[in-house]
């Protein structure tokens, strides 16, 4: 259905402190997850924009619409697909 659409992947990164301190505090989350999936979660480490938790949302936001507004298309998802060619 979306085929045809400009589809942008964001990655949003998270300090390790900061998700420790949540999945503590949610506590319906097994203590140790966020230490181990830490470094795996951007290992492909292909966005088309990228922005932080612990940047104000403002910020984010006009980060975001700025690439959007760039005439170049996304192509994480592309870059993704020739990395991980079965990721289909």
């Amino acid at each position: 259905m979306f085929a045809d659409l400009p589809t942008y992947l964001i990655g949003l990164d998270c300090g390790l402190a900061e998700l420790e301190r949540r999945e503590r505090e949610r506590g319906d989350r097994q203590v140790g997850r966020a230490v181990l999936q830490h470094p795996l979660v951007h290992a492909h480490g292909l966005y088309d924009v990228r922005v932080a938790t612990d940047t104000p949302s403002l910020e984010c936001a006009l980060a975001m619409r700025t690439r959007l507004e760039t005439p170049e298309p996304p192509t994480a998802f592309a870059d993704l697909r020739r990395v991980y060619p079965l990721a289909r």
